[in-house]
Protein backbone atom coordinates (compact mmCIF):
# COMPACT_ATOMS: atom_id res chain seq x y z
CA UNK A 1 0.00 0.00 0.00
CA UNK A 2 1.28 3.46 -0.88
CA UNK A 3 1.84 5.90 1.92
CA UNK A 4 0.92 9.53 1.35
CA UNK A 5 4.51 10.79 1.15
CA UNK A 6 5.46 8.19 -1.47
CA UNK A 7 2.28 8.87 -3.45
CA UNK A 8 2.94 12.63 -3.50
CA UNK A 9 6.47 12.03 -4.74
CA UNK A 10 5.12 9.89 -7.58
CA UNK A 11 2.69 12.56 -8.70
CA UNK A 12 5.19 15.41 -8.53
CA UNK A 13 8.26 13.76 -9.97
CA UNK A 14 7.40 11.04 -12.44
CA UNK A 15 5.80 12.51 -15.53
CA UNK A 16 7.31 9.74 -17.64
CA UNK A 17 6.25 6.75 -15.45
CA UNK A 18 2.87 5.83 -14.04
CA UNK A 19 2.30 4.65 -10.44
CA UNK A 20 2.28 0.94 -11.33
CA UNK A 21 5.57 1.25 -13.18
CA UNK A 22 7.14 3.09 -10.23
CA UNK A 23 6.04 0.37 -7.84
CA UNK A 24 7.40 -2.32 -10.15
CA UNK A 25 10.74 -0.49 -10.33
CA UNK A 26 10.86 -0.10 -6.56
CA UNK A 27 10.21 -3.83 -6.11
CA UNK A 28 12.88 -4.71 -8.68
CA UNK A 29 15.44 -2.52 -6.91
CA UNK A 30 14.99 -4.51 -3.71
CA UNK A 31 16.45 -7.58 -5.43
CA UNK A 32 19.75 -8.12 -7.27
CA UNK A 33 19.78 -6.92 -10.91
CA UNK A 34 20.33 -10.50 -12.16
CA UNK A 35 16.80 -11.44 -11.06
CA UNK A 36 15.45 -8.76 -13.39
CA UNK A 37 17.52 -9.93 -16.34
CA UNK A 38 20.19 -7.23 -16.07
CA UNK A 39 23.80 -8.37 -16.12
CA UNK A 40 25.22 -6.13 -13.38
CA UNK A 41 26.53 -6.70 -9.88
CA UNK A 42 24.68 -3.80 -8.27
CA UNK A 43 21.94 -1.36 -9.18
CA UNK A 44 23.28 1.94 -10.45
CA UNK A 45 22.06 4.57 -12.89
CA UNK A 46 23.23 2.63 -15.92
CA UNK A 47 21.66 -0.68 -14.87
CA UNK A 48 18.38 1.01 -13.90
CA UNK A 49 18.29 2.78 -17.27
CA UNK A 50 18.69 -0.59 -19.02
CA UNK A 51 15.96 -2.14 -16.88
CA UNK A 52 13.46 0.65 -17.62
CA UNK A 53 14.26 0.48 -21.35
CA UNK A 54 13.81 -3.30 -21.34
CA UNK A 55 10.63 -3.45 -19.25
CA UNK A 56 8.73 -0.30 -20.28
CA UNK A 57 10.39 0.81 -23.53
CA UNK A 58 11.11 4.21 -21.95
CA UNK A 59 14.53 5.75 -22.45
CA UNK A 60 15.94 7.52 -19.40
CA UNK A 61 19.44 8.84 -18.99
CA UNK A 62 21.78 7.68 -16.26
CA UNK A 63 21.39 10.93 -14.29
CA UNK A 64 17.58 10.71 -14.47
CA UNK A 65 17.81 7.19 -13.07
CA UNK A 66 20.07 8.39 -10.26
CA UNK A 67 17.40 10.95 -9.34
CA UNK A 68 14.79 8.21 -9.55
CA UNK A 69 16.75 6.19 -6.96
CA UNK A 70 16.50 9.09 -4.53
CA UNK A 71 12.80 9.72 -5.20
CA UNK A 72 12.03 6.05 -4.55
CA UNK A 73 13.84 6.20 -1.21
CA UNK A 74 17.11 4.49 -2.17
CA UNK A 75 20.63 5.86 -1.83
CA UNK A 76 23.61 5.29 -4.06
CA UNK A 77 26.72 4.28 -2.15
CA UNK A 78 30.16 3.88 -3.59
CA UNK A 79 32.03 0.66 -2.97
CA UNK A 80 35.15 0.96 -0.86
CA UNK A 81 38.21 -1.01 -1.92
CA UNK A 82 39.21 -3.84 0.40
CA UNK A 83 42.65 -5.34 0.66
CA UNK A 84 41.75 -8.98 0.18
CA UNK A 85 45.07 -10.82 0.31
CA UNK A 86 48.41 -10.22 1.83
CA UNK A 87 50.08 -9.47 5.10
CA UNK A 88 47.69 -8.94 8.03
CA UNK A 89 49.77 -6.12 9.46
CA UNK A 90 49.67 -4.26 6.13
CA UNK A 91 45.88 -4.70 6.02
CA UNK A 92 45.59 -3.13 9.46
CA UNK A 93 47.75 -0.19 8.43
CA UNK A 94 45.59 0.47 5.36
CA UNK A 95 42.38 0.70 7.40
CA UNK A 96 41.12 4.06 8.58
CA UNK A 97 40.74 2.90 12.17
CA UNK A 98 43.57 0.51 12.84
CA UNK A 99 43.50 -1.86 15.82
CA UNK A 100 47.28 -1.86 16.11
CA UNK A 101 48.19 0.08 19.23
CA UNK A 102 50.60 2.96 18.86
CA UNK A 103 53.68 2.50 20.98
Amino acid sequence: MLNLYFFCNLILCFDFLNDDQCLEIKNALQNPPELSGISANIWDGKSLSLYIKKEFEITLGVRQCQRLFKKLGFSLKRARPIVSKGDVSKKEVSKKTSRISKE
